[in-house]
């Protein structure tokens, strides 16, 4: 049983594309949990939104997962902007990616 965004996060950096209605772009994974994920990138959807993202690990085969956009922030800083994402379908490969980064 997946516990959500409370599971323990941890610090990455994985290169990810995402894509929404109306919407896509690139930015960086900065840290992962079972339940969940850390976007940054400069363009960022509407709380709420389902958003597709494919993330692009080094020495790993992509991974594709689709969540709800729980949180956002957009701070002048480009290394603070992006959004939270709360997985919403419990992809073996992305918990296979999550428990190689521990």
């Amino acid at each position: 049983m997946r516990t959500g965004m409370t599971d323990e996060r941890v610090r990455t950096r994985i290169p990810a594309d995402f894509e929404t209605a109306g919407l896509s772009g690139r930015g960086e994974v900065r840290n992962v949990s079972r339940g969940g994920l850390f976007l940054g990138t400069l363009s960022i959807p509407q709380e709420g939104a389902t958003v597709a993202v494919k993330l692009r690990a080094p020495g790993s085969a992509p991974v594709e997962v689709k969540g709800l956009v729980w949180w956002t922030a957009s701070s002048r800083s480009a290394k603070a902007r992006g959004f939270g994402l709360r997985i919403l379908d419990d992809d073996e490969g992305y918990q296979r990616l999550v428990a190689s980064r521990r």
